[in-house]
């Protein structure tokens, strides 16, 4: 073949391809006009890209294609059969075009962007199909309104059908397909089938729509339309066999349990690692993974507790696409466990995580949560799947003892309603337990009458402990009571006065407070010795007090605001220093101490009696400086304090060293131990 004949072919191919084109773009039937609505829109056509200037328009045939920046902005129409609105990044390329009378068909590839599409009703009423296909699905409409986007950040795909009737919108993936009536939205990942159906607030949808059409910048559609995940389940709702290989249920979570390990096969037992009644995961080698896909809401923020975590033990989140995020998990340490934590921040533009795997050496899985933010946005704080083992003081005022018993006294200390206590384990008959105050660290032993703690650990599950031996009180001996003699019978004391300190004095908290008092025997029966009395009174003696006879002196004071407490002393003298465990912030509430001074007789062997009446009741105040002002009370403490009754309490119940602080209710009783 000479040259002059392959010149002559070559010219006729020509001929026929451009005879072809003008014959398509002759066809007014066939084509796709895009038009811009703002700059940075890109056609190409016949295999070269020019900028589509807004207000020109042109036209696009099978095999061109229309790109769209960010910011960019085009509107594309296949004959009469479909309008697609391209934004964000979008690109298409058309695929086919038929007007078959039976079923005229637009098809056509988009990938990333954001696209609004509407497929006209025919006028004949023939039916009218588009066919999209996207990165990770097939979308078929036939009438229909919807949105297709791709979030820009994320391997993530969201179908939502504006209007559409019950079988007018599907979508199909991984060989499953999803119907989608108006107001429903489906999220299409790299892998797996399409999500469960989603409803989403269509005014929120088309604001934000519109917010791109007028070049706004919005956040992803995942994060500004679907709600953060709020998910928290310890493992007493898991269902499924526990083994390696197998799949668990935990609520909407899938969890699977990896055969193999990062040191070989994996062993998988149920246990009750944290001795809460309800079995976990216990693991060797361990790796589970946890499918989000099934969850409600988008997850950004991952705390799985575990007991036992070890430093190589880990905690990984993947993204849509299985692919392992660069995201390094924190660990907070508890008292018997431990939160792995991690976060994804949208506004950094980072993944939201679909999937989490866990990987345990020699540990315990017990549950896990997914965090929702807080109000204004910022992630939420590590959120435990169980709470705390504590116990918490629900009365107004408890006592803490060195033993389990009231007999251990005078108490450690005292704690107040909300007090927080770590148990550290129990009595054989599990009404004591040994807890530890979190505020300072003291440790003693409570009742556990759930009418004064309420724990979140059943008491049962505690450790039993040797219980210390109970302290024996010093008895006063009885010996044969000797006749009493009619002058003692006939003894009787004037009311004390009360010297010092002045009424409502005020301490320091670091001070000491030392009460004084004057008394006489009555003058109706000896004025002789009230004359001594008042010449002795001095030195601080006096002769007069009988072996039989004391001075006792009440402190009263409120743990709490509907109780007062009585602190009960018998002394020889007429002096008396308080005691410093009364100085606490757990004693009062009120920083308020009131006083008063009898004289009382206790033979041996014998009741005690009142030989003398109540004093007048003074009061004064421990602070933390001298000059700070005293506390208002409701109440006269004064009033409320109630006249003893007689007889007075035997020996065994008031020691004169080491006296218990006893507690006088008001009309209110709190329960106290």
């Amino acid at each position: 073949m000479n040259a002059k004949s392959l010149t002559i072919i070559c010219c006729c191919t020509l001929i026929v391809v451009a005879c072809g084109r003008v014959g398509q773009q002759n066809d007014n039937q066939l084509f796709v006009e895009a038009n811009a609505r703002r700059a940075n829109v890109f056609a190409q056509v016949g295999g070269q890209e020019s900028t589509l200037t807004p207000g020109q328009p042109i036209r696009l045939w099978v095999g061109d294609s229309l790109r769209v920046d960010e910011g960019g902005r085009a509107i594309l129409r296949f004959s009469d059969l479909a309008t697609v609105e391209i934004l964000r990044q979008g690109d298409v390329q058309v695929r086919e075009l038929s007007l078959d009378e039976q079923s005229p068909l637009v098809a056509f590839r988009q990938s990333g962007g954001t696209f609004a599409n509407e497929l006209a009703p025919s006028p004949q009423g023939t039916v009218r199909r588009l066919e999209i296909e996207s990165d990770f699905a097939t979308i078929t409409a036939t009438g229909t309104r919807f949105l297709l986007v791709r979030e820009q950040n994320t391997p993530l795909e969201w179908l939502w059908a504006i209007e559409a009737g019950d079988d007018d919108l599907t979508v199909t993936a991984a060989d499953v397909t999803r119907t989608a009536p108006s107001g429903t939205a489906y999220w299409i990942a790299p892998i797996g089938p399409p999500s469960q159906a989603i409803s989403l607030d269509p005014a929120k949808v088309g604001a934000w729509l519109d917010a791109l059409r007028i070049g706004i910048v919005q956040g992803e559609m995942g994060d500004v339309l679907w709600k953060p995940a709020d998910t928290l389940l310890d493992t007493a709702t898991m269902t499924g066999d526990v083994g390696p290989g197998a799949t668990l249920a935990l609520g909407d979570i899938s969890i699977t349990l990896e055969a193999d390990g990062a040191a070989g096969p994996a062993t998988y037992t149920q246990a009750d690692c944290n001795q809460d009644n309800i079995p976990d995961i216990a693991m060797t080698n361990g790796r589970l993974i946890f499918d989000f896909r099934g969850v409600d809401g988008r997850v950004r923020a991952v705390d799985i507790t575990v007991a036992d975590v070890a430093e190589a033990d880990s905690l990984e989140v993947l993204n849509p696409g299985f692919v392992k995020l660069d995201h390094a998990s924190s660990i907070i340490q508890r008292r018997n466990d431990s939160i792995l934590s991690l976060r994804s921040s949208a506004q950094r533009g980072e993944e939201p995580y679909h999937y989490a795997a866990l990987t345990l050496a020699d540990g315990c899985f017990l549950g896990i949560s997914l965090t929702p933010p807080q109000e204004d946005g910022t992630a939420g704080e590590p959120r435990p799947a169980i709470p705390d083992q504590l116990c918490t003081v629900s009365a107004a005022g408890l006592n803490l003892r060195r033993g389990p018993d009231t007999a251990f006294a005078p108490p450690i200390r005292l704690l107040r309603r909300g007090d927080i206590l770590v148990p550290l384990g129990r009595t054989a008959a599990g009404s004591w337990i040994r807890v530890q105050a979190v505020d300072d660290g003291s440790q003693g032993w409570i009742s556990a009458n759930p009418q004064f703690v309420d724990c979140a650990i059943p008491i049962g599950n505690l450790t039993t402990l040797a219980e210390p031996p109970t302290p024996v009180l010093q008895e006063v001996p009885t010996p044969t009571p000797a006749p009493a003699r009619s002058s003692r019978t006939s003894r009787r004391w004037e009311t004390p006065r009360l010297v010092a300190p002045a009424d409502n004095a005020i301490f320091d908290a670091q001070s000491s407070v030392t009460l004084e008092w004057s008394a006489m025997p009555s003058v109706s029966q000896s004025r002789g010795l009230g004359v001594a009395r008042r010449l002795l009174a001095p030195f601080g003696i006096d002769p007069f007090l009988q072996d039989d006879e004391y001075y006792q002196v009440s402190i009263y004071f409120s743990p709490a605001v509907d109780s007062v407490w009585r602190d009960v002393h018998l002394v020889k003298e007429s002096s008396f220093v308080v005691p410093a465990y009364l100085n606490s912030r757990e004693m009062t509430w009120d920083h308020r101490y009131t006083w008063s001074v009898a004289v009382v007789q206790r033979p041996e062997g014998g009741e005690g009696r009142l030989i003398s009446p109540m004093s007048n009741s003074r009061s004064f105040y421990w602070e933390l400086s001298p000059t700070s002002t005293p506390t208002p009370r409701p109440t006269n403490l004064a009033t409320a304090i109630p006249t003893p009754t007689l007889p007075m309490p035997t020996p065994t119940k008031t020691r004169l060293s080491t006296a218990t602080p006893t507690e006088t209710r008001l009309s209110t009783p709190t329960p106290t131990e």
